[in-house]
């Protein structure tokens, strides 16, 4: 997609069901909320150039989805609140160097992810990020948060189990 400024929830509406790779680039600067939510196919996501910003729930439900590469996003500042939630099957994300923000919930329910590496510009990390994830992501784990990043709470939800686990 190119040659907006703001990807909406609208412009793919013709396509949400059929997508299987999605690559965000130019002169876009922002995806808006439930920009790509429930785009049933969706296995790829790639986003680069000026987009400063991932709106809440832009990528809710693909269900699907398992790669995102952020890392040629060098504007993008923040990922706001769910906006990868329940994609289930999600198991690689790579952040820019740009990144400060990471908004509550942004990966809940991403039972697949099982490492990240978030960049040391990361300054401010929502409550509840990764619940429900497979490995449960340990807050004090320095392989997975920056130590200059502060975490009032992160809760680790053991009772949300991946469909294909025994509790």
């Amino acid at each position: 997609i190119e040659n907006r400024k703001t990807v909406t929830d609208d412009a793919i509406d013709w396509e949400r069901k059929n997508i299987t790779e999605l690559k965000i680039k130019g002169g876009i600067t922002g995806i808006d909320e439930y920009a790509f939510s429930e785009c049933t196919y969706l296995k790829d996501v790639s986003i680069a150039g000026k987009v400063k910003n991932i709106g809440k729930d832009a990528f809710v439900n693909c269900k699907q989805l398992e790669k995102v590469n952020m890392l040629a996003a060098d504007k993008l500042e923040t990922i706001e609140s769910n906006a990868f939630e329940c994609c289930a099957k999600l198991s690689s994300v790579q952040f820019p160097s740009s990144l400060k923000t990471i908004g509550n919930k942004a990966f809940s329910r991403c039972y697949a992810l099982k490492e990240i590496a978030i960049p040391n510009s990361v300054v401010s990390i929502g409550t509840g990020v990764f619940d429900g994830t497979r490995e449960g992501f340990d807050a004090d784990d320095k392989k997975i948060l920056p130590d200059k990043v502060d975490i009032a709470y992160q809760s680790h939800m053991v009772d949300i189990m991946p469909p294909d686990e025994p509790q």
